[in-house]
């Protein structure tokens, strides 16, 4: 437990995912850390180190989970309607990474 405050309508939005059969263990085990680190309006922001959780390495790394696991959770996640995801473009790469995105939970949506 981390022992922070976690306001009522992430709860709730917590409750919501565990109750979803459509999503996985994995996922709803991502959304539940997700929203520990969330401020009041769902947005997603740094663990107890000070680094973003919006790089999927890090989410991956603190639940000890593989990289391409976390991705396939974030996508569920969004495509059920509990988070944004915004992907950072990468040239280099030729397509969207994991790193520099932006996580928001979305808060009073019925999924």
């Amino acid at each position: 437990m981390t022992g922070k405050h976690i306001p009522v309508p992430l709860l709730y939005r917590i409750v919501d995912a565990a109750s979803d059969t459509r999503l996985l263990a994995s996922d709803i085990h991502t959304f539940a850390f997700l929203a520990t680190h969330a401020d009041h309006d769902g947005a997603v922001g740094v663990d107890e180190s000070g680094q973003s959780l919006s790089d999927t390495t890090r989410i991956a790394a603190a639940l000890d989970a593989g990289q391409s696991t976390m991705r396939k959770s974030l996508g569920r996640l969004e495509r059920f309607g509990y988070i944004q995801w915004n992907r950072a473009w990468s040239p280099e790469k030729g397509g969207f990474t994991g790193q520099s995105s932006q996580i928001r939970i979305l808060l009073n949506q019925a999924a």
